[in-house]
């Protein structure tokens, strides 16, 4: 239902100063603080009006009003106005993008941390599905005569390495890492069958034997990156919103928040084509989070869609300074994801 320009400005003015204060908001309020010059009889029949169509809703026997679910969703659709994140901000999330993390994984964990400190809202980072990842490079660094590290770079930017016992000499040990990368680089973990394995046999010759610990560590990085992973900051902040003040709801949503899996539901239900998607109260599907809203961003490399990270807080959260802030970090976590692959395939 389309509403009159007196009706948005007033239902704005509530949720604007709800999201501050956390209390039911009533007509000299806004007649106070709005420069609309309408008496407060005006503005209580406006109220009036907005409670009938669903937009608020009176709490108990108080004379102020509330958002509903509704009342939300119209305002993050029709009334917030763009979000100017703070100087102090701004350098802080420029600080963290220049500080030159590599490792994919690392990257997403740190912006988690960053977006709640930026917002004190609970934060979720999801990490990219490996399940089809496949090897990036291979390198074999001499650490002493008898160990070398074996550095392993996957498909995603995702870096891991291992110690492992070599008796070959610093330069036997590049020439191995190029046979390693001529042989293994381009292939996921199916590729790797016994035609592969006796290929690398004979290009290793005498070195053969140092080809078996890295297959195992080939199979068990692959492995463990199978599936994505979920990154959960500051879910106390919960704690510290007046709708968690109930400990029994309190205990629900971080019980909730501390479920990994039930997390990455909640986040595959934000799944559609939009980059920032905006889930409010009972929109959720999940019970634990019918008295919450999560925000959503995605962040891509190549125009491939690698993960998310969202915000979890109660339906009176600050949306148009939450979208403000994952749009700012994932446009950011973007390019540093581009400029990473751009090298690597520079490098190949």
């Amino acid at each position: 239902m389309d509403l009159s320009e007196r009706k948005r400005k007033i239902l704005e003015a509530i949720i604007e100063d709800y999201i501050v204060s956390a209390e039911p908001i009533g007509s000299r309020t806004i007649s106070k603080n709005t420069d609309m010059g309408l008496s407060s009889a005006t503005i209580r029949n406006e109220m009036s009006d907005l409670e009938e169509m669903g937009y608020l809703v009176s709490p108990h026997t108080s004379a102020g009003r509330i958002p509903t679910d509704a009342g939300y969703r119209f305002y993050v659709n029709e009334l917030m106005h763009q979000y100017n994140i703070a100087n102090e901000d701004i350098v802080r999330l420029r600080r963290f993008f220049t500080a030159g993390i590599l490792q994919l994984d690392k990257l997403i964990r740190q912006a988690g941390s960053i977006v709640s400190q930026l917002t004190s809202y609970t934060t979720i980072a999801v990490t990219p599905e490996l399940n089809k990842s496949f090897i990036k490079r291979f390198e074999l660094v001499p650490i002493d005569k008898s160990s070398a590290l074996l550095v392993l770079v996957t498909s995603e930017g995702i870096i891991k390495n291992q110690l492992i016992a070599v008796s070959e000499s610093e330069g036997e040990l590049r020439k191995l890492s190029v046979i390693l990368n001529e042989k293994l680089a381009g292939l996921t973990l199916e590729d790797i069958n016994l035609v592969k394995i006796n290929e690398m046999q004979k290009a290793l010759g005498k070195n053969s034997s140092i080809l078996m610990p890295v297959l195992d560590f080939v199979h068990q990085t692959i492995s463990e990156l199978d599936g994505s992973e979920v990154y959960v900051k500051n879910t106390q902040s919960i704690l510290n919103h007046p709708e968690y003040y109930d400990l029994s709801k309190a205990k629900e949503i971080i019980g909730f928040l501390e479920d990994k899996q039930s997390v990455k539901h909640v986040f595959d239900q934000a799944d559609n084509d939009n980059k920032i998607n905006i889930i409010i109260g009972k929109e959720n599907k999940i019970d634990e989070m019918r008295d919450a809203s999560i925000v959503t961003a995605k962040y891509y490399s190549g125009g491939k869609m690698l993960g998310k990270i969202g915000i979890v807080g109660p339906t009176r959260m600050n949306y148009a300074k939450v979208v403000a802030s994952l749009d700012y970090i994932t446009k950011n976590m973007d390019n540093i994801i581009n400029e990473l692959y751009n090298e690597e395939r520079g490098s190949e």
